[in-house]
């Protein structure tokens, strides 16, 4: 304890948990292998220093940074009670590096408790012998230009619950609680008591003291700007209850879709910006657009064997969010990003000459950016497909030239889902003739 010693205790470490979340992040492995090793080789290095000084206060700026390391999502595309709640719908688990400083001090203060009582008591004496009667009358154990209070001051606010955060407060009643309800009926020894999951359950009951989740006010929010509606709040709870039945990046690839966290150059606002990537004249390289872009729509289903107004591709899948309808947002979610990160092969410049009285070595022109629409065309039907074998998803044989072309489709086209007529059934895709054979390009 000391004058300015806050930022001392806690660099080193915030400097590792930082650098770790950094690194797990730019290897790109699996999102579970991502968030299993943020959870043990990351937020694991705070909880030693944890058990006895609390926190830096802009340790939620710290974690909201490194979950956005490690999980890949647009700025702002979820609320950071969102990315902690990602497994309550089939995403990997990630903990809370809060409610895990949190439960470690709690811990701490039970398993020290004979310990610090008596450096308390002594602490105690020797700030009402020399402190000022201010500070003696406000119990301060440490002078005011001390900038942190002493180890034992934290241990016992920890100990009686942090009165002073009543979320946290009532957190720490439940988990009192329930260790004296679990020593009493299962461990009546005093001397196994330290024995009890003390920072479990304490973890368990912070965690949903602080982080409730809010995925359905979030999903409207951003439906709303993609779409330019949303639909019915019954909907859209069954769309997100329909994904725990999904593979973990499958969740993933669905949620970053749902909550407009493509990685387009217009949501990610790049120095350049890219047109359509399918040939859309006049139409951005951003998610709003390729939410009903009729070329992208068309490719997705001839792959499918359905028509273009087939309800699966209704506001991204969430207006019927059956099984196929999800494993195709999830394979659009895919081979978009081939095409989107291999770009270079299909975007190039037109340069148009500007008339005028200038001379030959003054000539003016200008700059537009093109697309290469049936290369792009070939490398999503290729990117899809290798998605839909993964994800067990029937796909037909695509061969080019396709049934149609791409300039068949105006920029200013639009495939709406039209609503079926009374009692006709959904057309669902049709199984490949003698199962998945490879698709020709040709």
């Amino acid at each position: 304890m000391g004058p300015a010693v806050r930022d001392f205790r806690w660099k080193t470490q915030i400097q590792k948990y930082s650098s770790r979340a950094y690194t797990i992040g730019k290897a790109h492995p699996p999102i579970s292998l991502a968030c299993y090793l943020y959870n043990v080789q990351a937020v694991s290095v705070l909880q030693y220093v944890a058990q006895f000084t609390d926190p830096p206060e802009d340790i939620n700026a710290i974690e909201q940074v490194a979950l956005h390391r490690i999980l890949h999502f647009a700025t702002n595309s979820l609320t950071k009670s969102g990315y902690l709640n990602l497994h309550t719908l089939g995403g990997p688990m990630v903990r809370s590096v809060v409610a895990t400083l949190r439960a470690a001090m709690f811990a701490a203060s039970h398993r020290f408790l004979a310990c610090w009582q008596a450096w308390l008591r002594q602490l105690r004496l020797t700030a009402d012998e020399h402190n000022f009667c201010r500070e003696i009358g406000q119990r301060t154990l440490s002078p005011g230009f001390w900038d942190t209070p002493p180890f034992v001051a934290s241990l016992e606010a920890a100990y009686e619950g942090w009165p002073s955060e009543p979320i946290v407060s009532i957190a720490i009643t439940r988990t009192s609680e329930a260790l004296r309800t679990m020593a009493s009926s299962t461990r009546r020894s005093p001397a196994v008591r330290a024995k009890l999951p003390v920072q479990r359950i304490a973890y368990k009951n912070i965690f949903s003291g602080l982080y409730q989740p809010d995925f359905i006010n979030v999903l409207k929010r951003r439906l709303q700007s993609v779409l330019g509606s949303s639909p019915a709040e019954n909907r859209m709870q069954t769309a997100l209850h329909s994904l725990k039945s999904r593979k973990p990046h499958e969740v993933i690839q669905i949620m970053r879709t749902w909550y407009n966290s493509w990685a387009t150059t217009h949501r990610f606002k790049e120095e350049l910006r890219l047109p359509c990537l399918f040939g859309c004249l006049g139409k951005p390289d951003s998610l709003p657009h390729y939410a009903s872009c009729p070329r992208i729509r068309y490719l997705m289903s001839l792959m499918l064997g359905v028509p273009t107004w087939w309800p699966g591709f209704g506001d991204l899948g969430t207006r019927d969010p059956n099984e196929t309808a999800l494993k195709n947002v999830s394979c659009m979610y895919y081979a978009y990003h081939v095409v989107r990160f291999s770009s270079s092969q299909y975007v190039y410049e037109m340069y148009t000459h500007i008339p005028g009285d200038s001379s030959e070595s003054q000539q003016l022109f200008s700059t537009t950016l093109s697309v290469k629409s049936d290369d792009s065309a070939r490398c999503f039907l290729g990117a899809y497909r290798a998605s839909a074998l993964m994800a067990d998803l029937m796909v037909q044989s695509v061969s080019f030239p396709l049934p149609a072309s791409l300039g068949d489709f105006p920029s200013h086209a639009s495939c709406p889902v039209l609503p079926l007529p009374t009692g006709e059934e959904i057309p669902a895709p049709r199984p490949p003739q003698g199962g998945c054979p490879i698709m020709p390009f040709g």
